[in-house]
Order: structure tokens, then C-alpha cells, then sequence
């Protein structure tokens, strides 16, 4: 493997995290829909560029997979942050 230090295990460990995290999302009315479809979208490009690491090094693919993948989880923590704060001034 290319990785140091155990990078891909960590890659992999927090894209499977945040896929069952996004799909136990879509179960909760507060982050049902958009914010629950973004996540598992991010997350599986996240897989994506884990499978990426071992198969090829090629910087076209590279970013074919990262930028998506970077737009999405971003998008997915505005999300998340914003139903976060309508659910505490709910309370």
C-alpha cells in the first residue's frame, strides 16, 4: 500500500462511520431527506477514494472522486449544523 501510518484503515473506518451514520439519519424525522441522501452520497465517494488509493494513481481520477466527494461532505456538515441548531432553539 501507498498509505503511512495506517491512513487508508483510517479512511475507510470513518467513510463506513459516516455511511451508517447518514443511513440511521434517514430514519429520524429532523434529518430525514436531503440531509440524510447527501451524507450517504458523500460517504460513498469517500469508499470511492479509498478503492481509488489501491487501484491507481492516476490524478484525473483522483479528481473525478475528490472534489465530488469534497463539495458533498461539506454541503452534509452545513446540513447537519443547521438542523442541529433549528432542533436546539426547538428545545
Amino acid at each position: 500500500q501507498r498509505a503511512v501510518n495506517g491512513f487508508n484503515m483510517g479512511l475507510f473506518l470513518v467513510s463506513i462511520g459516516g455511511l451508517l451514520f447518514s443511513t440511521a439519519m434517514r430514519k429520524c424525522p429532523a434529518f430525514a431527506g436531503k440531509t440524510a441522501h447527501v451524507g450517504i452520497s458523500a460517504y460513498i465517494f469517500s469508499l470511492a477514494d479509498f478503492v481509488r488509493q489501491t487501484l491507481t494513481t492516476s490524478p484525473v481520477i483522483t479528481l473525478l472522486i475528490v472534489i465530488p466527494n469534497a463539495l458533498l461532505l461539506v454541503t452534509w456538515l452545513v446540513l447537519v449544523g443547521r438542523k442541529l441548531g433549528k432542533l436546539e432553539k426547538s428545545t
